[in-house]
């Protein structure tokens, strides 16, 4: 193609325009740039091209490349984090007199069979053991202190200290267990069988799996046995010739031993009669971090850039995800050739009925409506691939939540709920702000701490979506609601630069790979060409998908080829020895979508005369 000299493409600007057309994949970006006259009835091609690239995710997996880097690192953090914990409480130990410093007499203690760790933890929660024994005690609780449920863990120690919470939270946990017990009991088991059966199997999530009940197994067989310890049941075991390792043991096991063990030993120990040192060293053997927060990392507004996006757990971001779903619906009368869209009252009729039920099938948005069946009246969503609509979620569940108090809150007081609970991280402080602040129960306050919320965020901010949901639920589609706030459209304001700078970090491997090669390519063509005065991209879907919605999209493409290899063998009983095109195989299931029938006259189609 014909290389625009720079000044060329100056003097050209004046009377045409250039533009860049980008297509992206996730391995590869075809460009074009044209110039075409203002009312785009002529133009030329100015030069074509692509670029390939290695995709950033593995081939086999479909995972990103640094996913094997990530998990190897959070593992060494891990081990890094354990060996940390353990040194600190070493140096606390030999500094208060509980090991010894001499490094052959902390050797000797820590080899000496006859005072194994977990026989010593049996004696020491009846009669006194040394001071160092006790020290080899609580290194040895360090050392494996016990799984710790999520929802425990994100309570951190409000569970232990709040006997109102904890009291909730022993319920909740219970009756989630005997919820699953009874499903396994109704099919025939004994509950002995139902637990073993529930300690053999994953359930729905970590808490409910083989972990969840495994422990259940083992407090029960602790109870059975008379053991108020883990250390005496394991060492019970131990002399029955049983394993002590391979257990499912909870953190609050440990907890509760640390406590028996050091209120027994500081009837014998003077050193341990110091309220502080206890304190430190059950803070180093059982502290754990809570999750960080990623509030930092929310984009802003892309019609208020001043302000970051809200999250999509806000019942206004609900709210216009449902108006703007309702502005884009379009009712298609087959084989007339007329669409619609949905009226105002047809979608305030919609809206409240999402404020109440979680989804709503097309099936029941067509009753709802009083719409003819599919075969008469087509949606484009569900024509789409829609499944359902979604309601307001956060309403939904928190009104569950709190069926005496939510609807006696102000919409103010709502949004400012929900806002808590997606700026407070941690479930303790929750918790203490909802008791304190809102004045909610023990009950009220666990149950909204523990809800999920949607993740995410939404693409607009509250106040945008503020400014905008009158004129939608006015009947206004959104780029007519756009208009109506004042929202200009075109390119945001800014500095002109020659070429492009280096994109930040979109925390997405995939993503990241793509802008760099876009960067790469737009600037090589203003380089070489000029600079474009319009820039139209297609983007491939599949770039910004998470790995669950790349298996969705792959398992459609093999139902698409099992669909397709079924067309291609009636085609060949069909016509024996001709190879049916792509057309041919498009006419059979469009044919068997149809139930054989023509959708613009009614008449049968026979598949004889289909080919």
């Amino acid at each position: 193609m014909r290389k625009i000299p720079r000044s060329t493409g100056n003097n050209l600007r004046k009377a045409m325009k250039i533009i860049l057309g980008l297509d992206m994949g996730t391995n590869s970006i075809g460009w074009a740039l044209i110039r075409q006259n203002d009312d785009e009835t002529e133009g030329e091609i100015i030069a074509t091209g692509s670029r390939l690239f290695q995709e950033a995710i593995t081939a086999k997996e479909r995972t990103p490349k640094n996913a094997a880097r990530r998990a190897a690192r959070m593992a060494r953090r891990i081990t890094a984090r354990r060996s940390a914990r353990k040194r600190a409480l070493f140096a606390l130990l030999v500094q208060n007199g509980m090991l010894p410093e001499d490094e052959a007499a902390r050797h000797a203690l820590f080899n000496d069979h006859a005072r194994h760790p977990i026989m010593l933890r049996a004696r020491a929660a009846t009669e006194p053991v040394t001071l160092q024994e006790f020290g080899r005690i609580l290194y040895h609780l360090a050392q494996r202190r016990g799984f710790k449920s999520n929802r425990k863990a994100q309570l951190g120690d409000l569970v232990k200290d709040d006997p109102d919470i904890a009291a909730v939270v022993a319920a909740e946990e219970a009756d989630r267990l005997r919820r699953r017990l009874e499903k396994l009991i109704a099919k025939g088991m004994s509950e002995d069988e139902a637990l073993a059966k529930l300690a053999g199997t994953a359930g729905d999530d970590e808490d409910d799996g083989p972990v969840k009940a495994g422990i259940s197994l083992l407090r029960r067989a602790m109870e059975t046995a008379g053991h108020e310890t883990l250390g005496e049941h394991l060492y019970a075991r131990m002399q029955k010739g049983e394993a002590a390792r391979k257990l499912h043991t909870d953190r609050a096991m440990y907890e509760e031993e640390f406590e028996r063990l050091w209120d027994e030993q500081a009837r014998h120990h003077d050193e341990l009669r110091n309220p502080a040192l206890r304190a430190k060293v059950r803070h180093t053997i059982f502290f754990q971090r809570p999750l960080r927060t990623q509030r930092d990392k929310v984009s802003k507004c892309t019609l208020e850039p001043r302000r970051k996006r809200a999250h999509r757990a806000h019942a206004i971001s609900h709210e216009f995800r449902i108006w703007q779903t309702l502005a884009n619906i379009r009712l298609d009368t087959v084989g007339a050739f007329e669409s619609r869209p949905l009226s105002l009252g047809e979608k305030r009729t919609i809206a409240e009925a999402l404020s109440q039920q979680r989804t709503m099938s097309w099936a029941s948005f067509r009753k709802l409506l009083k719409l003819p069946k599919r075969d008469v009246m087509t949606i484009n969503l569900e024509e789409g691939g829609a499944k359902d609509l979604v309601g307001n979620t956060t309403i939904i569940d928190l009104a569950n939540d709190l069926p005496d108090r939510w609807f006696s809150l102000s919409d103010a007081d709502q949004q400012s709920l929900v806002t808590e609970m997606t700026n407070i991280p941690q479930k303790d402080q929750l918790i203490k702000r909802l008791r304190s602040g809102w004045g909610f129960t023990p009950e009220e306050a666990y149950r909204v701490a523990v809800r999920d919320l949607d993740e995410g965020t939404a693409s607009l901010s509250i106040l945008a979506m503020t400014k905008l949901l009158p004129h939608l639920k006015a009947g206004l589609d959104y780029t007519g609601a756009k208009d109506a706030v004042g929202y200009a459209p075109g390119r945001r304001p800014g500095e002109l630069k020659d070429f492009l700078d280096l994109p930040p970090d979109y925390r997405n491997p995939v993503v990241n790979k793509v802008v760099h090669e876009v960067r790469r390519v737009i600037n090589a063509v203003i380089r070489t060409y000029s600079r474009p005065d319009i820039i139209r991209i297609e983007m491939a879907r599949d770039m910004k998908q998470n790995k669950k919605a790349k298996a969705k999209v792959q398992q459609q493409q093999k139902a698409n080829e099992r669909a397709n290899a079924e067309a291609a063998e009636v085609y060949q009983k069909q016509k024996p020895g001709k190879r049916a095109s792509h057309e041919d195989l498009l006419r059979y299931r469009l044919w068997q979508e149809c139930k054989g029938v023509c959708p613009y006259t009614g008449k049968a189609i026979p598949l004889a005369e289909l080919f």
